[in-house]
Formats: structure tokens, sequence, C-alpha cells
């Protein structure tokens, strides 16, 4: 068994939503390797959560609520200053773990011991727990080294990863000193990504173990419903790459990231093409016309990566072993 068996830290910050994270409580219950200790962080919930403390007092989980409410950031910082295992990890509590999940943990990070972090293919799932895409950066185990792995990355069509969803793991002595910063918001798990690629080597690991749920109740579906909250989101997020722009050193940096962005607006949140340009403040055909140009190109990663999840989806639906 390796040296880190039972010193991973689950952590689960909550905030509603009783009937998900029971859901996902049961995820972690029924895992072939039991993890060191089960964290769950109660931020002030105004809907009734006594089954979800029950089923904690009787499976053995911490349950703990804070005296006020912190927001979703602050919340996942308090469960890092909590952890007491050596390795840290955040489940959200509307999303599910694969049964394997820290049978799989421990034995890359015996394979793999020389990291701060490492990350994996996370996968999303619809309300009826079915699969329906992955976010797999490799086909193999790699080595994502600081700034130049993040170039690899970048020329296969990815600009956002590394986020605080669970297929991450870090050492906790090393995430503590590298808490999520809530001035960005929701984007800071964005903030903390930039800045590990461009500081740190991450291991990537290709296992689908992590099952993120997409709904209609979650806080990036809720942007929809606010222009000004949606507008800071969008800020936020451009925001930080501006910042760490110079630090990759990739010609035209940021054009795939405006056409994201772009298309995120107009396709996601439904805004026409004259609000999604001005919420991104194109506003000049100079600006627009290397923009439009990428878009072709991310129409091409796009069915690429869709064509890589089809031909992997059996084998991920296997990791999600019906439980529940």
């Amino acid at each position: 068994m390796t040296q880190n068996a039972n010193k991973l830290s689950i952590c689960v910050p909550v905030y509603n939503r009783p009937d998900l994270t029971l859901r996902a409580l049961k995820s972690v219950l029924h895992q072939t390797v039991k993890p060191f200790e089960v964290l769950v962080l109660n931020d002030c919930s105004t809907e009734n959560m006594q089954e979800v403390e029950e089923f904690c007092q009787a499976s053995g989980f911490s349950y703990q609520s804070n005296v006020k409410n912190l927001g979703l950031i602050e919340n996942i910082n308090k469960t890092i200053s909590l952890a007491q295992g050596d390795l840290w990890c955040v489940l959200h509590n509307d999303d599910l773990l694969s049964p394997l999940y820290v049978e799989k943990c421990l034995d890359y990070l015996e394979k793999y011991p020389n990291f701060d972090i490492w990350t994996t293919n996370g996968c999303a799932i619809n309300s009826v727990d079915k699969v329906i895409a992955e976010f797999r950066l490799f086909n193999q185990d790699t080595t994502i080294k600081k700034k130049e792995g993040f170039k690899t990355l970048y020329k296969n069509g990815f600009y956002t990863l590394l986020s605080i969803i669970g297929s991450t793991i870090y050492r906790t002595s090393f995430i503590k000193n590298h808490l999520f910063d809530s001035a960005w918001g929701n984007e800071a798990d964005l903030g903390n990504a930039l800045y590990f690629l461009a500081n740190c080597d991450i291991k990537y690991v290709d296992v689908a173990i992590y099952f993120a749920r997409m709904h209609t109740n979650q806080e990036s579906a809720k942007l929809i419903t606010s222009s000004l909250k949606l507008e800071q989101c969008i800020h936020r997020r451009i925001a930080l790459y501006q910042k760490y722009a110079l630090a990759f050193n990739i010609k035209n940096f940021l054009t795939p990231i405006y056409i994201t962005h772009l298309l995120q607006l107009i396709i996601k949140y439904r805004l026409s093409y004259k609000k999604s340009t001005t919420m991104l403040k194109i506003t000049k055909l100079k600006d627009m016309l290397p923009v439009l140009l990428h878009a072709p190109i991310m129409l091409v990663f796009t069915l690429k990566h869709k064509l890589l999840f089809t031909i992997h989806r059996n084998k991920i639906e296997r990791c999600l072993i019906k439980q529940l």
C-alpha cells in the first residue's frame, strides 16, 4: 500500500442542495479505499440540511456549520485550513466521485510522488448521472512543465483547466500556502490555475474518476439571470488572462480567449452579437477580425474533443459504477 494511504482529505463545501449533497456524500461512502478524512462544511444553508448532518454522523464524516456565510471561495479556503491529511481535494456538493476515486488517486500518487499538484480528466454528468462530456487534456500520463507545458495545452485548444473541482489533488502543505483569492469571485480557481501553470510542474494522469454535474441550479448557470454578474464574471476572466499573458510568451495569447468567451456569451447565455462584443469591449473591426478568423480553429478543436470523447465514453462510464 502506498505511503500516502489514508492521508487524503476529501473536503465538501456545502450551501443548500441537500438532495444532491447526499448523493455526493454517498459516492464518498462507497469508495473501495476509504480516505483519511471527509470534512463537510455547511456555509449557513437556507435549506434544511438535517438529513445531511445525520448522514455525516452515521458515516463517520466530520460535519461543521459556519457561524456566518463565507461564500464559496472562502468556504473552500476554510476546508483547506481544517484539512489534516497530507493531500487535499474538494468535492462540490452537486458532483460525484467514482467509487475508485481514492484507490486510483493513491495509485498515481505512489507512481508520481514528486509533485505538489496532480490533475485528471474530469468528466461532466447530467441530472440523471449520465456522462455527457470529458475534459481530457492528453491521451496518456503527462508532465505539464511550467510555462512550456501550457503552450502544448494551448495548441490543443485548452485555455481553462485545473479548476478547483476534484479532478485536481494538491499536497496540503502546498495549497495551504496558495489559498484561493476571493477578490476574483468564483474565478479564483482560474487565477490559481494560471499561477500554477506559470510556476509549477503539474502531473496529468489520464484517468476519469471525478464527475462534475451540469445543471440549471449551478453558479455558472445562474449568471444568465443577472447581466451585471455575468459581465463581472467575464471581465474577471479576461483580466486574469491578461495578467498572465506575458508569463506564457505565446503570440496572440488572448485571441482564442476572446473567441471562446464570445461564443459562450452567444450560445450559452443567448446574448446578441452586439451585446456580447460590447461586454467583451470589442468595438473596432481591427480588434474583431483576428477573433473571427480564429473561430474555425475553435470549431475544429471542439469537433476533435467530441470525437475523442465518443471513442472514450464507454471506458468513462465503467468508471462511474451505479451506486446511488
